[in-house]
C-alpha cells in the first residue's frame, strides 16, 4: 500500500501537477495529496485541509505569508470554494489575496533591494488582475452588483494601463472600498476619452467576452451569447489589430466550447476552426495550441459516440 501511494505521489508530480522545488518535501506532499483529493476523489473538504497545511508548514520554513507560493495555494483554497458553490468563503479568500497583492506595490524598499522587482511586480499586477476578475464573478453570483461593478472597473483600468507599459499601480487604488470612483468606467466610452490607448475596441470585447462569461456561468446562455455575440462584432472594427485579433479567438473559442455542450457538432467545429484562424492572425502561439487540441478533443469525442 506504501509503495501503491509514492507511486502516485511520483506520478502526480512528474506527469500532473509540479510542485514547488522550494517548500519541504512534508508541504509538497500535502500539495500532491490535495491534488489527489481535488481532481481524483473529489473531495474537498480534505482537500483544503492539506491545502491548509501546506501552508502552515511553508510558513514555518520561513516563507513569508504573501509569499508567491502561498498566494498560489490560497487560491486553489478559493477556487474549490466556488466549485463547492461556497461563494461566500470564496470570496473572502480572494479579497485576502486581492489585498496582499496590492500591499506589495506600497513596499518600495523592495525596490532596491531585489534585482528582480520588476518582473515580480509585472507578475503580482497580472495576478491581481486575475483576482479582480473572480471577485467580480462572484459578486455577481451573490447579486451584488454594485461591488462587482468596482472590481470590473478596476480591472479594466489597470489593463488599459499594462497596455501602455505602466504596470504600477497608484497609491489611491491599493483598496477597493465603498467610495472606489466607479463612474470613471462608462463601459464602452469614458473609459477611452483623452488616452493614448492602442484602440478601443479590443478594451469593449474584452469587457462584453467577459460578462459573456460570467452570464454563462450563471446559467444565462441567452444573455451570454448575446454578449459574446457583441464582443465579437466589436473585434471585426479591429480587423488586422493584433489585440484585437486575439480575443475574437477567446470569444470563437468559447462559443465552440458552449455549443460543443449543445451538442452542434457542426456549429461547434466551425467556431473551432474560426479560433483557430484568429489566433494564427494574430500569432498567439498559446492560442493556437489550445484551439486546436479543444478542435482535436471534441472531433475523438464525436468519434467515440459513433
Amino acid at each position: 500500500m506504501i509503495k501503491k501511494f509514492q507511486r502516485l505521489h511520483i506520478y502526480i508530480e512528474h506527469y500532473l501537477h509540479p510542485t514547488p522545488k522550494r517548500l519541504t518535501r512534508k508541504a509538497r506532499d500535502c500539495l500532491r495529496g490535495a491534488y489527489f483529493r481535488e481532481e481524483i476523489e473529489h473531495d474537498i473538504v480534505i482537500a483544503e485541509a492539506y491545502l491548509k497545511r501546506a501552508i502552515e508548514l511553508a510558513i514555518d520554513q520561513g516563507l513569508a505569508i504573501d509569499d508567491p507560493v502561498i498566494i498560489d495555494i490560497w487560491l486553489r483554497i478559493a477556487y474549490n470554494h466556488v466549485w463547492a458553490n461556497k461563494f461566500d468563503e470564496a470570496i473572502t479568500v480572494y479579497r485576502s489575496v486581492f489585498e496582499m497583492l496590492l500591499s506589495k506595490f506600497g513596499n518600495k524598499n523592495n525596490e532596491n533591494n531585489n534585482k528582480n522587482y520588476k518582473d515580480e511586480r509585472l507578475e503580482n499586477l497580472k495576478k491581481a488582475i486575475y483576482v479582480a476578475k473572480k471577485l467580480s464573478d462572484l459578486y455577481i453570483r451573490v447579486q451584488e452588483y454594485d461591488i462587482a461593478e468596482k472590481y470590473i472597473s478596476w480591472r479594466i483600468l489597470r489593463l488599459q494601463a499594462l497596455l501602455q507599459g505602466n504596470n504600477d499601480i497608484p497609491e489611491e487604488e491599493y483598496n477597493i472600498s465603498e467610495e472606489y470612483p466607479t463612474e470613471e468606467l462608462n463601459i464602452t466610452s469614458t473609459i477611452f476619452e483623452n488616452t493614448k490607448m492602442i484602440n478601443k475596441e479590443y478594451i469593449a470585447s474584452i469587457i462584453m467576452s467577459h460578462l459573456g462569461e460570467v452570464f454563462y456561468g450563471l446559467g444565462k446562455q441567452n444573455e451570454a451569447l448575446g454578449w459574446m455575440q457583441q464582443g465579437l462584432n466589436i473585434t471585426k472594427n479591429g480587423s488586422g489589430i493584433k489585440n484585437c485579433e486575439e480575443c475574437a479567438g477567446v470569444i470563437l473559442n468559447n462559443l465552440g466550447i458552449i455549443y460543443e455542450r449543445e451538442d452542434k457538432k457542426d456549429i461547434a467545429i466551425s467556431l473551432f476552426n474560426q479560433a483557430i484562424e484568429y489566433a494564427e492572425k494574430a500569432h498567439d502561439i498559446k492560442g493556437i495550441e489550445d484551439y486546436t487540441n479543444n478542435l482535436n478533443k471534441f472531433n475523438l469525442e464525436h468519434i467515440d459516440k459513433k
